[in-house]
């Protein structure tokens, strides 16, 4: 990878930064990724100007050709961009982590001999702290050239003393007041979107860590053989894929806010599936194939219904599809699967029930032939309304009437 980002790290110092003509495309090679910073001084003459080695740490010497770093410093302060990809700086080092395609170089302006200038090596930890953070280093790899040469003492610069030059970095990580850069740890990114440019393979940073951490909670453990870390691989992008096809949110790598927000979401939305009694779930919510505690809720509200085919739990299967058809026919609510909210209230109401039909029995069918009966012989007879015979069927018939009404005959 190449650090295109550099002389943006390099300005969150607060130093004045100047970049060198076409830096963006200079180096030997691309890096592998960034875990040292390697501090070193020029060895150059008293006097000059600011930064007379320019010339020589970009075009490089005899016998060695440029970019001899990546980063200059001036004796004022001012850091000078020279390259984005791997320089010749570090030679041969102790370990691997420390060569030139894990680490970046920095030349600061100075004879090697003479005391350091106060506000020079402030500069000197500012730099080196704004490039930690950014890039996820550890405090532990600020390391002087004299440090990570093989073999010890093969190299001096630069000639102060490194651990107390390291807590300086440190202070400017942990007080942002007085110039330096906060740290943020991985739970930082809990509440807070990481800025863009964050999630590119090869990049390191903390959001990384928490990135990977949250889609191990969300079930894509499976993706990882060796826990989440903070440089950003193509593991993290194929979990991240599979999460954002997973919730549709798209079919590739990028991050956006709402895929973010999801992230940090509890696993499995975590909802209990009474509180969609009242809510209407969100769009996207049942496909075959998606798990939603709103699809158990789905479940449980068909069974009511009577549609006892839909599968109970929180995974959307052809057989709920095909209750839910039923279901939205039956009420005339339209065809096809799809959701709506008036579907969702309808399923959410209480089923009618039907009253049961009273089955007739001998003795009613008794009853009801001896009062038709009478009510053909008035007929016939033509009998006065006040004569006896009417009113003694007219008694028979109430009396029946009264009968089935209680339920004495049915």
């Amino acid at each position: 990878m190449m650090l295109t980002d550099l002389a943006a790290a390099c300005r969150k110092s607060g130093l004045k930064v100047v970049e060198a003509d076409g830096w963006r495309s200079r180096g030997h090679d691309q890096f592998n990724s960034i875990e040292t910073i390697v501090c070193h001084h020029t060895a150059g003459p008293k006097g000059g100007g600011n930064y007379p080695s320019y010339n020589t740490v970009l075009y490089g010497r005899p016998g060695l050709s440029g970019p001899l770093a990546q980063l200059g410093l001036g004796r004022d302060g001012t850091v000078y961009v020279f390259a984005a990809g791997v320089a010749w700086h570090a030679g041969t080092v102790k370990s691997s982590s420390y060569d030139n395609w894990h680490a970046i170089g920095i030349e600061a302006e100075h004879d090697g001999v003479s005391p350091w200038p106060k506000k020079q090596v402030e500069a000197y930890a500012r730099l080196c702290a704004a490039l930690a953070e950014h890039y996820n280093v550890k405090q532990t790899h600020v390391l002087g050239h004299k440090e990570v040469c093989s073999p010890p003492g093969r190299k001096i610069d630069p000639n102060f003393s490194m651990p107390a030059f390291r807590k300086k970095v440190w202070h400017f990580r942990k007080n942002p007041k007085s110039g330096g850069v906060k740290v943020r740890k991985p739970k930082y990114w809990r509440k807070h979107y990481p800025p863009k440019g964050t999630f590119v393979v090869g990049n390191r940073s903390s959001a990384s860590t928490w990135l990977g951490r949250r889609l191990v909670k969300q079930g894509y453990g499976r993706f990882y053989k060796v826990g989440p870390g903070p440089n950003y691989s193509k593991t993290d992008q194929r979990a991240l894929v599979a999460f954002k096809r997973k919730h549709r949110f798209g079919k590739n790598g990028a991050m956006t806010r709402a895929t973010w927000k999801a992230l940090n979401r509890k696993a499995g939305h975590a909802r209990p599936p009474r509180f969609w009694a009242k809510v209407v779930p969100p769009k996207g919510t049942f496909w075959v194939g998606n798990e939603h505690t709103a699809v158990t809720m789905l479940g449980r509200r068909l069974h009511v219904h009577g549609h006892k085919r839909a599968t109970l739990g929180p995974k959307y299967t052809k057989d709920t599809q095909a209750a839910l058809v039923a279901f939205k026919r039956k009420h005339k609510l339209g065809k096809g699967a799809k959701m709506t909210p008036k579907v969702w209230r309808h399923l959410n109401r209480k089923p009618k029930k039907s009253k049961p039909k009273h089955r007739r029995t001998p003795t009613l069918d008794k009853a009801l032939k001896y009062v038709r009966s009478g009510l053909r012989y008035a007929r016939k007879a033509k009998l006065d309304r006040r004569s006896k015979e009417l009113a003694e069927i007219n008694k028979h018939l109430t009396r029946v009437r009264g009968q089935v009404r209680k339920g004495k005959i049915r």
